[in-house]
């Protein structure tokens, strides 16, 4: 296992403000977890998370005596092409989960038993962002509406890395041609109308990233460095990251209820990868088609379909995907099957089926369709991946136009 040497984040109780639930309601709090303390913002209106992935303990002691105990998948986790997602880890990320409606204590460990950190929690307190907004020297004024209204049900922030002040109006620009090109995209064009995006400046002191392969240092607000070798475009926070930075892009993120969090990184060349409910993608000519798929991982919970990348194979599964299956006999595609001949080698264009091949594996794991946006950037959704991108558009009240 592999934990970068950077993680001294906060971990992070994030909520919102309001009345303590009734006793017999669970209290649900978000937990931005970082590596060695606790700290604790309010209620949350969130949907709990998913237990997938290396998992972490947490222990609730109520004051009211009640005791709670569980465990959630560890947030920091990242996702990126030709990186086994279980092995690399960034400085902080956000789980939600449902606390007894008590105040009391809150412990998270390792589910070896190390403690990560502990705090205490009062759910009907007042909490403000504002103090960890202003953790960060580099956050400049506040996030704008780039796209979208307050009748959104969907919501993007966008925020810069690696661009200096004077670099700013510049990231205005990018970001504007992203999201344009992010609304033409098959699939979100349809639901495009329902999400708001917003905009948030953040000045770094160096312009671009850290290379290590080229030995190329910068300074910049999220400490985002090229990875190396085959897993060059796995773009990810650098042993120098500055945690108030991720603290306050939390803060923001919560402000403006953004279901996905931009980080748009002033490189040319290709790079994208997902932590958590943030995606880092590259100023290069690809990056409308890198942002289509990196959000198909954070929104629609696909997986990659790719094998040509360097990376581990595991099978079976961490957990299933509506795009990925390690059985034949077990496909979540049942319904939309087009042939009976299971695996399958036809190339007729269209055809659903059981073709063998996906996240990083040629072999026992299959996948719908010959080719789609989790495979190949320059192509379309397939109709299973199409399906679970309508299906969290419909659950958030967003019809198709």
């Amino acid at each position: 296992m592999r934990i970068f040497p950077f993680l001294t984040a906060l971990l992070l109780v994030c909520c919102t403000t309001g009345e303590a639930p009734p006793a017999d309601v669970p209290a649900r709090i978000d937990l931005l977890v970082g590596a060695r303390a606790v700290r604790f913002l309010g209620p949350s209106t969130a949907p709990t998370s998913s237990v997938h992935g290396r998992l972490l303990a947490w222990e609730f002691h109520a004051t009211s005596g009640t005791e709670a105990h569980g465990t959630i998948a560890d947030p920091r986790r990242i996702e990126a092409e030709g990186v086994d997602d279980a092995e690399l880890y960034a400085p902080t990320g956000v789980v939600t989960l449902d606390l007894p409606a008590s105040s009391g204590e809150i412990v998270v460990r390792f589910a070896g038993g190390a403690e990560i950190g502990r705090a205490l929690v009062d759910p009907s307190a007042v909490h403000s962002d504002d103090e960890l907004i202003d953790l960060s020297r580099d956050f400049v004024g506040r996030p704008r509406r780039l796209a979208g209204d307050a009748t959104a049900r969907v919501s993007f922030l966008v925020v810069p890395e690696g661009y200096t002040e004077a670099e700013l109006p510049a990231f205005h620009d990018h970001a504007r041609r992203l999201i344009a090109g992010l609304a033409k995209t098959d699939g979100y064009d349809h639901f495009f109308h329902g999400i708001s995006v917003w905009m948030q400046d953040v000045k770094s002191h160096d312009s671009g990233i850290t290379d290590p392969e080229h030995g190329v240092v910068k300074n910049t607000a999220f400490g985002v460095s090229f990875g190396k070798g085959a897993l060059r475009r796995a773009i990810s926070p650098a042993a120098d990251v500055q945690d108030a930075s991720f603290a306050a892009m939390t803060a923001i993120a919560r402000r403006v209820r953004a279901d996905a969090t931009i980080v748009l990184v002033n490189v040319r060349e290709h790079a994208g990868m997902r932590v958590g409910q943030s995606v880092f993608v590259s100023n290069s000519d690809t990056s409308v088609l890198t942002i289509g798929h990196e959000l198909g991982h954070l929104l629609f919970g696909l997986a990659d379909e790719y094998t040509e990348h360097a990376g581990p194979c595991e099978i079976p599964l961490d957990r299933p995907r509506p795009n990925v299956a390690d059985s034949l006999d077990a496909l979540p595609w049942k319904d939309l099957l087009t042939t009976h001949e299971l695996p399958t080698t036809s190339t007729t264009p269209g055809t659903v089926g059981a073709f063998e091949g996906a996240k990083a594996c040629e072999h026992g794991l299959w996948r719908p369709q010959l080719d789609c946006k989790m495979r190949s950037l320059g192509v379309p959704f397939c109709k299973v991946c199409r399906r679970a991108l309508e299906t969290f558009f419909r659950d958030r009240g967003v019809v198709a136009r």
